[in-house]
């Protein structure tokens, strides 16, 4: 690490962060992912799919989904207005959402590294 950062290409710094269970990406590039394929992530790491995550509804797995949605997609550079406009929400509902992120940071993680797995299987 230099400045605190990590030195290298795309492929390292992932492989460095997931090693070291830091997989926090906030400075990555805008966009890396489109908002369709972190709710696929999503849905396979929490199981709700996105046609569930637009529904009405306060089921606990749904309120799950929806925040880790939210801070997944905001950590890549989505706005809140386009985080809400994707999940059909309010997007004073998608601010709130991300304030209590922090309790799912288990399983933002593991859509990050599922996001990253995607990205290797295409290449």
């Amino acid at each position: 690490m230099v400045d605190q950062r990590i030195l290298g290409d795309e492929g390292f710094v992932q492989e460095v962060m997931v090693r070291t269970g830091s997989l926090d990406i906030r400075g990555r590039r805008r966009h890396g992912y489109g908002l369709s394929e972190i709710a696929k992530a999503v849905e396979e790491v929490c199981g709700v799919g996105l046609v569930q995550l637009r529904e009405k509804g306060k089921d606990e797995s749904l309120k799950k989904g929806r925040r880790v949605m939210s801070v997944v997609a905001k950590e890549y550079g989505y706005k809140g207005h386009e985080i809400a406009e994707h999940l059909w929400r309010d997007p004073s509902v998608i601010t709130r959402y991300l304030k209590e992120g922090e309790r799912f940071k288990g399983e933002v993680e593991s859509v990050h590294a599922m996001l990253h797995n995607y990205s290797n299987e295409h290449v």
